[in-house]
């Protein structure tokens, strides 16, 4: 873990506390006025990819330093259901406070994990990375980019500033002209960002290409068209455009597109059990 992500997680874990318990514990204070001690167990409920144990246990120390981590499994390891994730011992108090914050972190982050993992086991053995997007939680991006790298995937821009990339609604506003846009980009960014371009049509493929761009973006094509790389490779006039794709591509990759359509519908958050 890197010193920024882990200042980027005790600032997240902060924020989150203030907003469950910045007026206290209502019910833990009137039940509880003493210490009492326990011990706490997080257990999975269905097979996933773990994300979200470093957060976790920052979230019970933020609470109370005093408790105990007994056991904790490892941030990107694959478990099955009913698995024993962390087992934490102290003031009951102190657990009460911090277990909903502490699960709501690791059911985001583990459900990103694991969906990530679902994609990447999808196009395993072909020459494809999955990256992720700058469509994440406010405030929990480097964590949400942080659980995709757990799952097997790779980062894309963390901010704007990471890297050029040239969108629809930038070149509606450019005038529609790519190789223009790409042109403009490349002479007025800072030195050494990359030039991407998002292309929806062979025409605006072969701007990109005359504008010097480093990557064209065809990701929303390949969700509704499979074939559509080899095609354009075909009529770009690549000679080898029959090895753009692995072989046997239209047997074996048609039938995961509809798995992977239903699967980009909606991250689904992973459930746990928890036992005192």
């Amino acid at each position: 873990m890197t010193p920024a992500l882990a200042r980027q997680i005790r600032a997240a874990v902060k924020l989150a506390l203030a907003e469950d318990l910045g007026q206290g514990d209502a019910t833990t204070s009137a039940l509880f006025p003493k210490p009492l001690h326990a011990r706490g167990t997080i257990i999975a409920h269905q097979a996933m990819t773990l994300a979200g144990i470093a957060v976790a246990k920052q979230t019970f120390h933020a609470i109370d330093a005093s408790l105990k981590l007994v056991r904790a499994s490892k941030d990107g390891s694959k478990v099955e259901a009913g698995s024993i994730l962390m087992v934490i011992a102290g003031d009951a108090r102190s657990l009460l406070m911090a277990e909903r914050v502490a699960l709501n972190f690791l059911q985001r982050l583990s459900g990103i994990a694991t969906h990530t993992a679902r994609f990447c086991d999808a196009v395993r053995g072909y020459c494809v990375k999955i990256l992720d997007t700058r469509k994440t939680t406010p405030g929990l991006r480097a964590l949400e980019k942080w659980a995709v790298k757990l799952g097997g995937g790779h980062n894309h821009r963390h901010s704007l500033g990471d890297g050029v990339l040239i969108k629809d609604n930038h070149l509606a506003l450019a005038g529609h002209d790519v190789a223009a846009a790409c042109r403009l980009a490349r002479e007025r960014a800072p030195h050494g960002l990359k030039i991407e371009v998002e292309a929806k049509t062979l025409d605006e493929v072969r701007a990109a290409l005359d504008g010097k761009a480093d990557i064209i973006a065809i990701a929303r094509e390949m969700m509704c068209n499979p074939y559509w790389p080899a095609h354009a490779a075909r009529t770009l006039g690549l000679s080898d455009w029959l090895n753009v794709l692995p072989e046997n591509y239209a047997f074996r990759l048609y039938p995961r597109e509809e798995e992977l359509l239903r699967q980009n519908e909606a991250v689904e958050e992973i459930p746990f059990r928890r036992k005192a």
